[in-house]
């Protein structure tokens, strides 16, 4: 089946700024963004899908002579995110680019923001009661409708399917797990998803045990949805720990260098590829252009609609690895490890 792509037109990469990870933030920016500008860019946990986030973020900040300080807590841990953003705001940044682990606990600390006139933007995950200005990232309903798709053709429409995540609090989880279980209600009554969902703070070594488990109990089960970057890869490798790869399905977020090697082996079957680059890449140019011609100004420019910039996502199999890899190579997207 050919590639579905949906690229959106980029610059050539540029190279990387010196890391800013951990480090203390500069003074705030002088009106106008240039020397003195920092933005403060926010993940959920340690793993390559961030690494390019954050690439995305630094490629964009360079040309205009902004700084980046890149923060990812260990693993998902909204207090810690939340602690991050009061830091950020009491030395004064020029803007947030942040995905939240949970929008109730790092609400607060972006309302703070915004009300003390730090332009804060929503990425990979939407934090819509906030205060954010925009969302950059996945429309991800529709994404797991999407993902919904692809497993329940490649099931031919019946057997059991297991949900694996790493949080049941980030909206984009919520999100794609609604759509996922939409389209399979409506349009593959003969697929029962099972009700227990697999949630592991994205902990991998609990993921895979977790998965190991769940084949254990259920040995008719068909296939893993894999919501979170890491659930994937941890769910299949339960599968093949259990003998049974081909036999259940794996299906999946992401298409880190990890996910692209396990789909060239058959471990993945499909991968529902998200643009973690272009959201750290979008996020930031849009955080520029509201500090040089103000929010209203700049959502236009980006063409953002409702409020939102969606980065699209590609689904890729793995007869489509090589076509994928030449077209993120064109766009100037990192491929590496793959």
């Amino acid at each position: 089946m050919m590639l579905q792509v949906r690229m959106l037109a980029v610059l050539a990469a540029a190279g990387l700024m010196v890391s800013g990870c951990g480090q203390e933030a500069a003074p705030p920016a002088a009106p106008g963004g240039g020397s003195g500008t920092v933005i403060g860019g926010l993940g959920k946990s340690i793993h390559p899908f961030w690494d390019q986030v954050e690439k995305g973020m630094r490629d964009a900040a360079e040309p205009q002579g902004i700084q980046v300080e890149f923060y990812v807590p260990t693993k998902e841990d909204a207090r810690k995110q939340a602690e991050k953003i009061k830091s950020w705001v009491a030395v004064g940044v020029s803007g947030i680019l942040f995905a939240a682990s949970d929008p109730e606990t790092v609400g607060p600390a972006i309302k703070d923001a915004t009300a003390r006139n730090i332009p804060c933007v929503a990425m990979d995950t939407d934090a819509p009661d906030s205060g954010r200005l925009a969302y950059v990232g996945t429309d991800n309903y529709e994404a797991g409708k999407v993902a919904a798709r692809v497993l329940g053709d490649l099931l031919e429409g019946k057997g059991k399917v297991c949900i694996a995540t790493g949080s049941l609090t980030a909206s984009n989880s919520l999100e794609r797990i609604r759509g996922f279980k939409e389209v399979l209600a409506n349009d593959y009554p003969g697929i029962t998803v099972l009700p227990e969902i697999l949630v592991d703070n994205e902990d991998r070594a609990v993921a895979e045990q977790k998965a190991k488990a769940k084949i254990a109990a259920e040995p008719d089960l068909a296939a893993f949805f894999g919501v979170y970057a890491l659930n994937g890869p941890a769910c299949a490798n339960a599968v093949k720990s259990a003998g049974k790869q081909g036999k259940i399905r794996v299906v999946c977020f992401d298409t880190t260098a990890e996910h692209m090697n396990m789909l060239k082996s058959g471990m993945i079957d499909a991968a529902v590829g998200q643009r973690p680059y272009l959201m750290g890449k979008k996020g930031l140019e849009l955080l520029a252009l509201v500090i040089k011609k103000g929010p209203e100004e700049a959502l236009r420019e980006m063409g953002a609609k409702n409020g939102a910039i969606d980065t699209g996502v590609d689904v890729v199999r793995r007869e489509d690895v090589e076509e994928y890899r030449a077209r993120l190579k064109e766009l100037g997207i990192p491929v590496e490890g793959w």
